[in-house]
C-alpha cells in the first residue's frame, strides 16, 4: 500500500520474549504535514462523496491514479474516526440491523406520581423477561434497557417467534405484566408509543438545534421540540461524512511527495 511504503522500519519482538525481533514498518509513525496543509485553504478543496464512490475510485476520478486513496483519510479527521460513508440504501439497512429491537413509552413513566413511576424504574430491571398483551401466541420480550428520561424501555421479542408476528403483537400491544425485583407481579398503565427501535425517538432538540432535556412525567414539555430518532441521527452522521476536503490536482503529487519524504529525514 503505497501510504506505507516510506514508514521507518523498527524491531519489533512479537509473542515470547524468547522470540527473536523482526523488521515491522512502524505503523504508528505520523507526519504533521497532513495538518500543515490542512489549515491552508489553497491547498484543498471540497467534494461531496457519491453513491459508488470508494476511496481507489475516487482517487482515480480525481487524479488518474488510485494511489492517492489514502490522502481523503489523512485530510478528513471525521473519514479516519468513522470510516468512508455507507451508499444510502445500505444507511437506511444499516440502520435496522443496528436498532432491531421495539421500544414501548409506558404510561406508567410518563404521567403518574413520581412514586408510582419510580416503582417501575426499580422494579423492571434490564434482563426482565415480560409477557406483551395481548398477544396471539403469549409473545413474551426481554427489556435491553430503559430510558425513563424519555419515558422509553427498549424490548427484545423473543426469538422463538418469527419477526413479522412478533412486529404484529408488538404493534398492537396495549399493556405488559412482569415479575418485578421485589417478586411480585406488575401490569403497566397503559402503551402510549409503540414503535420498531430505529424509529424511536433518541434525543429531542430546540429550534437552535441544540439537544434539550424533557420532563417525562408531563408530556407538553415536548412542545415545540424536534423529535430525532435513532434513524435520523444515523443517517444525518453518515450524510455528514459526505463533504470531504481533497487536494487540488494541480498539488496533490507535490505534497504526496513531500509528505513520504518526511519520514525519510
Amino acid at each position: 500500500m503505497s501510504y506505507f511504503k516510506d514508514f521507518p522500519v523498527i524491531q519489533y519482538r512479537f509473542g515470547d520474549d524468547d522470540q527473536p525481533p523482526v523488521y515491522y514498518q512502524n505503523l504508528s509513525s505520523y507526519s504533521d504535514l497532513i495538518d500543515q496543509v490542512a489549515d491552508g485553504i489553497i491547498d484543498y478543496q471540497y467534494y461531496t462523496i457519491l453513491d459508488g464512490d470508494r476511496p481507489d475510485t475516487l482517487s482515480y476520478k480525481l487524479y488518474g491514479t488510485t494511489d492517492f486513496y489514502w490522502t481523503f483519510f489523512l485530510l478528513n479527521e471525521e473519514l479516519r474516526e468513522s470510516g468512508w460513508p455507507l451508499p444510502v440504501m445500505r444507511a437506511y439497512q444499516y440502520v435496522e440491523e443496528s436498532y432491531p429491537n421495539w421500544v414501548f413509552s409506558v404510561e406508567g413513566v410518563t404521567s403518574v406520581p413520581e412514586a408510582e413511576a419510580n416503582i417501575l424504574a426499580t422494579t423492571l430491571l434490564d434482563g426482565t423477561v415480560v409477557d406483551i398483551s395481548p398477544s396471539t401466541g403469549m409473545l413474551t420480550a426481554t427489556v435491553v434497557s430503559k430510558n425513563l428520561d424519555l419515558g422509553q424501555i427498549v424490548l427484545q421479542p423473543n426469538e422463538l417467534f418469527s419477526k413479522d408476528s412478533a412486529d404484529t403483537d408488538m404493534l398492537n400491544a396495549t399493556t405488559i405484566r412482569y415479575i418485578g425485583s421485589d417478586g411480585k407481579t406488575y401490569d403497566t398503565d397503559a402503551l402510549i408509543t409503540k414503535t420498531q427501535q430505529y424509529n424511536a425517538v433518541h434525543h429531542y432538540k430546540n429550534t437552535s438545534g441544540d439537544i434539550v432535556d424533557i420532563d417525562p412525567y408531563d408530556l407538553s414539555s415536548i412542545s415545540g421540540l424536534l423529535p430525532v430518532t435513532y434513524s435520523d441521527r444515523m443517517i444525518g452522521k453518515n450524510d455528514g461524512l459526505r463533504k470531504i476536503k481533497v487536494f487540488r490536482k494541480s498539488l496533490v503529487s507535490t505534497i504526496v511527495k513531500d509528505f513520504h519524504s518526511s519520514f525519510k529525514e
